[in-house]
């Protein structure tokens, strides 16, 4: 979480990785110019946002698998609905 000055604070940790692991994370620094530790940080923060994003698009199959025929139905409705008002949007 960013300080209030607008830096983040940093923790040093250890790892143990396989070789392949450990040269693609090295091929991957050189590529970019970046030192491996950053390198680490960037694959890390995009595994992050792909685990959040992925968690929430279950929760939405699980909401959508749970649904009666009923709300289906409705849901499909509204979606014309508003298919109806984006197009008259788009128009304007």
């Amino acid at each position: 979480m960013p300080s209030l000055r607008g830096t983040m604070r940093k923790t040093k940790i250890t790892v143990t990785l396989s070789n392949y692991v450990s040269n693609e994370i090295e091929r991957i620094a050189r590529k970019k110019g970046i030192p491996r530790s950053q390198a680490m940080e960037e694959i890390l923060q995009d595994w992050l946002a792909n685990s959040k994003r992925e968690a929430i698009e279950n929760e939405i199959r699980h909401y959508y698998c749970s649904v009666s025929e009923d709300e289906q139905k409705e849901d499909r409705e509204w979606l014309k609905v508003a298919e109806k008002n984006a197009e008259g949007l788009w128009n304007d």
